[in-house]
């Protein structure tokens, strides 16, 4: 657990004024933040802590019971499953950057970071990457590009530019948890702060892309919150915490009322050994005798307490979070009894697919900052190449279209512009990725040239037979 442990006042004399103050105030916001992470990571995780009310909760119970709900991770991960990374776009007269693209993406293994960054993202609200010259001589790619969840990395964002201001990582600590080495990006030079007991070393690092290289991955942002909104929102725990009480209410009813209560009427004031005698054992046969005056007590019982409140109370939780997350209650636990058409279906899953689409749009254009900013790196370039502001990062669709409903869509446009189906866009339309894609336009080109080659062949036959 990293621990705070930097003295804010002064880091270092040998690091500029404004700068020092920005890492300060970078630092400060990161321990102010930590704590409202770890606990969104905790209710991911299904490990936050049962939040009682003192009221209906026996005390010798109270610690004794512990139940975990993945509504959390519900509410993170059916979005981002959605979300999925495929490839980068470049427009024509672009291949001459291609080849950088692939070998940077390659290289950082994007498919997987991009996602494990996307989690980290709706769980936090913000991760980022980082971009550094890596370490060749040690088998580290020519350029990493390392993905930071909010429990390692902070910004402050420029309003004017809508950009990344300054950034910094925590990127090493100490068997105590307490910070050893921090990261802080600016746009002229990246500064690596090691920290110990007796002193503080510097090193910097200059930096010609003119960015600071650190680049965040924000979910759900506005102009209020540049940083965005977390997946796991104050109304989704607050849920979260009142379905759990009610299910363990539910399973303390079971384990205090499994059994009917019973009482005996027609008895003596002194019926302790009756009392002793109707205790219920399998496989036990009691008896009672007749009381003092010859009569017969009378066994009776209360009815078992229902569970049908316990149900419909966790059912109520399981709707209102719906509403919140845009996910169909039937996929938090409660599915309907009659099945939903796809019509249906399709209605149900419509807040969640628009969600995924602009959470799409937001993370394209993140992620074209990052590819830019690595190459630039890359090449030493201090401005950006004309061929990477024509990039387009490329998602898989959020929802994978039916091969019927996509196929007579494609079919509706190929006949209303016929040159679309000389295109890869038909291709992308029924959802094939980019590898499928390259792997069909390929055969293509070789069918074309094959019936080409067969034309001028043929032709040359034909005017050799003119000759003759």
């Amino acid at each position: 657990m990293i621990r705070q442990n930097i003295n804010l006042a002064s880091i270092s004399s040998d690091i500029e004024g404004k700068k020092q103050s920005k890492i300060n105030t970078m630092l400060d916001n990161y321990f102010v933040k930590l704590e409202r992470n770890r606990i969104r990571n905790k209710y991911y995780n299904a490990k936050n802590e049962f939040k009682d009310l003192n009221i209906s909760t026996p005390v010798k119970l109270r610690h004794k019971l512990h139940f975990s709900l993945g509504w959390a991770q519900s509410a993170v991960d059916k979005l981002a499953e959605r979300i999925i990374f495929d490839d980068f776009v470049l427009a024509e007269g672009g291949e001459s950057i291609k080849d950088d693209i692939q070998e940077i993406a390659y290289d950082n293994n994007f498919e997987n970071t991009i996602s494990q960054a996307t989690t980290s993202t709706l769980i936090n609200s913000v991760a980022f990457f980082t971009i550094t010259n890596g370490d060749t001589g040690g088998g580290e790619p020519e350029v990493l590009v390392l993905p930071k969840s909010a429990l390692e990395a902070t910004a402050l964002w420029n309003y004017r530019t809508r950009t990344i201001e300054c950034g910094l990582s925590i990127t090493d600590t100490d068997e105590l948890g307490e910070i050893s080495q921090i990261s802080a990006f600016f746009p002229d030079e990246t500064l690596v702060i090691s920290v110990n007991k007796d002193k503080t070393s510097v090193r910097q690092i200059k930096n010609s892309t003119n960015r600071a290289l650190i680049e965040p991955l924000i979910y759900n942002q506005s102009l209020s919150r540049p940083f965005g909104t977390s997946r796991i929102s104050r109304p989704v725990m607050s849920l979260m915490d009142s379905a759990v009480r009610t299910i363990i209410r539910g399973e303390i009813s079971a384990e205090v009322y499994n059994a009917p209560m019973r009482f005996l009427l027609g008895t003596s004031n002194n019926a302790k050994d009756l009392m002793n005698k109707i205790r219920s054992e399998i496989g036990t046969i009691h008896g009672i005798s007749r009381g003092p005056d010859g009569q017969v007590p009378q066994l009776q019982q209360f009815d078992p307490v229902s569970f049908g409140p316990h149900n419909d109370q966790l059912k109520m939780w399981a709707n209102l979070l719906s509403a919140e997350i845009s996910v169909p209650v039937a996929e938090l636990g409660f599915p309907s009894d009659n099945p939903s058409s796809a019509e249906a279906v399709a209605l149900q899953r419509e807040p969640i697919k628009l969600d995924a689409n602009r959470t799409i749009k937001s993370f394209s254009a993140s992620l074209k900052r990052i590819i830019t900013t690595a190459v630039m790196l890359k090449n030493a370039d201090t401005s950006v190449p004309q061929e990477l502001k024509n990039c387009r990062p490329k998602f898989m669709p959020p929802f994978q279209p039916s091969i019927s409903s996509s196929g007579d869509a494609v079919s509706k446009l190929t006949t209303a512009i016929p040159w679309i189906a000389n295109t890869s866009l038909p291709l992308e339309m029924i959802g094939l990725d980019s590898a499928q894609i390259n792997t069909l336009m390929s055969k293509k080109r070789q069918m074309d040239a094959s019936t080409a080659l067969d034309g001028i062949l043929g032709r040359q036959m034909e005017l050799g037979a003119e000759t003759r």
